[in-house]
C-alpha cells in the first residue's frame, strides 16, 4: 500500500504480528496443523492486539459503520469487538466461507464449534454482509434468514487489464496462471487429459505458478509431446504480457470442501483479457454455469475425456476461425468502479 490518503483517512499498520511457515498456502503440514491447535481462527490471530488503537480510532473519527474483510478471519472478531465496544454498525465483506472450513484450516471439533458460534455471533450483529457470489448468499441467507446479504463479484482494473486482438500464430496457445495446491485445485484429471490429445494438435502452454514435483514432472511429460513452459510467479506487469499473449485461459476448481460455493477472481480476469476461457470445474459448481454463460468451453476436472474433448474442441473452434469470446458488454459490468459503486449503494442505504 502506498501512502496517498486522504488528509481525513488513517492507517493502522499491524506490522508483522503473524506467524508463517514455507508450506504453500492448500499444503497441509504438521508444523501447519501444529500452529492452528492454537491460532484461531487464523494465523492473524495476533492481529486483535491492535484493538485499542482501532477502538481509539473509531471514537475519535465516529464512522458510520466499519466494512470488514475476510479472509483473514481476525478481521471480523477484530470488528466485531470495536463495533460492540463503539455501538457502531459492522458491515462484512466475505470473500470465502467461514464455517464450512473450505481449506480446512480447524483441526478439531473444538475449532469447528469456535467457528460455527463465532460466525453466528458476528452475522447476527451485522447490518450488511457482502459476499462473491450467489451461491455464497444462497448459503447465508438458508442459515440466517434475516441478514441483508449481497452478492458482488471480484472485478478487474481496466487500466490494467485490456481485451487486445486475439494474437496470430502456428499454434494455440493457452495459459494458465495460479498453483496446483489444496484441495480446490487438484492436477489429477487435468493432466491424464491433456496426456490424450493428438500429437499433431497445434497447441502450446504455459504454466505460471506454484508447482509441486509431481506437477512439474507431469509438465516435463507434456513437454515431450507439446511446447510447454513452465515458469514460477511472475511480477504482475510479465503475467499480464503473457496472459495477453495466449488465446485462452484456463480456469481450475475441483471437488474441495464446499466446492460448490467456491469461486476465483482470476475468472473475471480472464474475461477482461478478451480470450477464450476453459472451465475446468465441477459441473455442479456455481462457477461452472458462470463461465459456461459467458461462452466458455466446459470439462469436468475427474474425467480426462471430459478435459481431452474441451481442449479439442476448442483448438478446432481456433483453427476454423470460430472460437468463442467473452462479451464485451457483459465483461464490463465486472470493471471495479462498477462493483465498487454496487457496494457503496448498498452501503448508503445500510448508515441511512
Amino acid at each position: 500500500m502506498d501512502d496517498s490518503y486522504p488528509d481525513a483517512g488513517a492507517v493502522i499498520r499491524t506490522g508483522k504480528a503473524e506467524i508463517r511457515t514455507p508450506a504453500q498456502p492448500g499444503v497441509h503440514t504438521p508444523l501447519k496443523t501444529l500452529g492452528r491447535m492454537f491460532l484461531w481462527p487464523d494465523s492473524r490471530r495476533f492481529w486483535l492486539r491492535e484493538t485499542v488503537s482501532l477502538r481509539r480510532l473509531a471514537a475519535e473519527m465516529k464512522p458510520n459503520l466499519i466494512l470488514a474483510c475476510a479472509p483473514p478471519y481476525t478481521d471480523l472478531l477484530l470488528a466485531e469487538r470495536v463495533c460492540r465496544e463503539t455501538g457502531t454498525k459492522l458491515a462484512v465483506d466475505l470473500w470465502d466461507p467461514w464455517k464450512e472450513d473450505i481449506y480446512r484450516m480447524y483441526p478439531t471439533r473444538f475449532h469447528r464449534w469456535l467457528t460455527a458460534r463465532a460466525e453466528a455471533r458476528i452475522f447476527s450483529r451485522a447490518a450488511f454482509v457482502s459476499v462473491i457470489n450467489p451461491a455464497m448468499a444462497d448459503s447465508l441467507r438458508a442459515k440466517y434468514p434475516d441478514l441483508r446479504v449481497m452478492s458482488l463479484p471480484f472485478g478487474f482494473d481496466p487500466d490494467e487489464i485490456k481485451s487486445t486482438p486475439l494474437p496470430r500464430a502456428e499454434r494455440f496457445h493457452l495459459a494458465y496462471l495460479g498453483s496446483f495446491f489444496g484441495d480446490h485445485k487438484r492436477p489429477e484429471g487435468l493432466f491424464p487429459g491433456l496426456a490424450r490429445l493428438p500429437d499433431d494438435l497445434p497447441v502450446r502452454f504455459s504454466f505460471v505458478g506454484a508447482k509441486s514435483d509431481k506437477v512439474v514432472a507431469s509438465l516435463r511429460e507434456l513437454s515431450r509431446r507439446f511446447p510447454v513452459q513452465c515458469l514460477d510467479y511472475l511480477p504482475h506487469r510479465e503475467a499480464v504480457a503473457l496472459a495477453s499473449s495466449a488465446h485462452a485461459l484456463l480456469v481450475l476448481v475441483t471437488r474441495g470442501p464446499s466446492y460448490g460455493l467456491v469461486s476465483t477472481g482470476k475468472v473475471y480476469e480472464a474475461l477482461a483479457f478478451g480470450r477464450a476461457v476453459i472451465g475446468v470445474v465441477p459441473r455442479d459448481a456455481w462457477v461452472s454455469g458462470f463461465i459456461a454463460g459467458h461462452g466458455g468451453y466446459m470439462a469436468d476436472p475427474d474425467e480426462p475425456d471430459s478435459v481431452r474433448s474441451a481442449f479439442e474442441e476448442m483448438v478446432g473452434d481456433w483453427q476454423n476461425g470460430r472460437l468463442r469470446l467473452p462479451d464485451p458488454g457483459k465483461v464490463a459490468g465486472f470493471r471495479w468502479e462498477n462493483i465498487v459503486a454496487g457496494l457503496a449503494a448498498e452501503l448508503d442505504g445500510v448508515v441511512s
